[in-house]
């Protein structure tokens, strides 16, 4: 079932990317690779190589052809302040800055420091240097040259007047590039990375579209260009569920997180599930739920904490809401139910199973359109319920009445006139 569902995704990507290949200017070519589980589709990428690697000869000279002369050092001894690291990398030639690095809570040392000597041929000794030469306090102390992040990389990229560096039209040939999510190999070697901020908003748009609700915020703190693209993604979310990853957010899913998430923009959900993993939410994030998702459809509530003053909100701002289940919420009574039945005249599914507060009097407001009643449970319906039922619901084909303690023959006697 898995693998249907990513072939399904990775397919529709593919379609995708293909009416942009004018823009892209890709080579989109299906494959198929085998890991050592299961079988996966994928989709070749083929496109000029952005990024490459090299040694740290190589990397002292950075891609604007300027001398790098800063390295970076690891496994520095906790003790070791900068003075005594300077006059210890002072033996390869002068030191023209230092840095330590430091936890932002303790203050104390991560073991990683950033040096920046004078000359290149300094730069080149102390990255040559032995194991003997760089170990401090019998700590063996790793070199290398230090690089930009991989941010700085993206944007310079971004800035430039083409969408590709220079640099990756020199080669004859094509590579072909990995980005995740998308499986791309190479002739020559598949372990080239490629920037997806190459690829444009629309695309990225439609890529971020497919991911969960945890992987879409984990995605904004990436940088600013792709916090703007998650933003706009959200527009197109339809459904919401938070069974699978509510345990992502710490303690659970709250009102707060709950709140952050439908200001993001998703005004277009018709589904929404909070039936599992979402215990924490209050009767306020029902209110949320009527002020932010207007076009909401389909509602799982189960075992939520609302009330009546919440319902009577959610009825007001989701008048198209079609499908709703509220069992195990102890809190609805008669009152709240009235509001909800009064203003949702399009409700054609509703379950309140198990509720104690329920006597069937706000039966009285449901619409005509109801085909599918789940009652079981509720210990205090009345034979007038199920009256008003007869009267107001012809379209009426399922009713659970199962276990409630106070129907008598009369209830019994219309469920028969419906049947026949």
């Amino acid at each position: 079932m898995g693998s249907q569902m990513e072939y399904q995704i990775l397919s529709r990507i593919y379609c995708d990317l293909k009416r942009l290949h004018s823009v892209l200017q890709l080579t989109f070519i299906p494959a198929a690779y085998n890991n050592n589980t299961s079988n996966n589709i994928g989709i070749i990428l083929k496109i000029p190589l952005l990024l490459q690697t090299g040694t740290k000869e190589e990397k002292i000279t950075d891609t604007d052809g300027d001398t790098n002369k800063r390295i970076f050092v690891g496994n520095v001894p906790f003790r070791v302040g900068r003075k005594r690291l300077v006059k210890y990398f002072s033996k390869f030639g002068d030191v023209e800055n230092c840095e330590i690095i430091t936890d932002h809570l303790t203050k104390q040392s991560r073991g990683i420091a950033f040096l920046s000597f004078t000359s290149t041929k300094a730069t080149k000794k102390c990255l040559d240097a032995t194991d003997k030469e760089l170990t401090l306090f019998y700590r063996k102390m790793r070199v290398n040259v230090a690089e930009n992040k991989k941010r700085h990389q993206v944007k310079h990229q971004l800035t430039s007047s083409s969408p590709y560096p220079s640099s990756c039209y020199d080669n004859e040939t094509d590579e072909t590039v990995s980005v995740k999510g998308i499986i791309c190999s190479s002739d020559s070697d598949s372990d080239k990375p490629c920037p997806i901020d190459t690829l444009p908003t629309e695309c990225l748009t439609k890529i971020f579209s497919y991911l969960n609700v945890k992987d879409k915020i984990t995605q904004e703190s990436v940088c600013k260009h792709w916090q703007a693209v998650v933003k706009s993604s959200w527009n197109t979310v339809k459904s919401l569920q938070f069974a699978d990853i509510c345990h992502s957010f710490g303690s659970g899913l709250t009102d707060v997180t709950f709140m952050s998430i439908l200001m993001r923009g998703c005004h277009n959900v018709t589904w929404l599930d909070l039936s599992v993993g979402c215990n924490l939410l209050t009767d306020w994030a029902i209110e949320m739920i009527g002020h932010k998702c207007l076009k909401l459809e389909r509602l799982d509530a189960s075992r939520m904490r609302a009330t009546n003053s919440s319902l009577k909100v959610l009825g007001q701002g989701c008048k198209k809401l079609k499908w709703i289940c509220l069992a195990r919420c102890l809190d609805v009574g008669e009152k709240g139910l009235w509001w909800l039945f009064t203003s949702c005249t399009q409700l054609e599914y509703v379950d309140v199973h198990e509720n104690n507060r329920l006597t069937g009097q706000c039966f009285h407001q449901l619409g005509p359109s109801i085909h599918t009643m789940k009652l079981n449970g509720c210990n205090k319906l009345k034979n007038i319920g199920l009256q008003y039922l007869s009267e107001k619901c012809s379209l009426l084909s399922f009713l659970d009445i199962s276990d409630c303690l106070l129907l008598s023959d009369m209830a019994f006697n219309l469920v028969s006139f419906w049947i026949f």
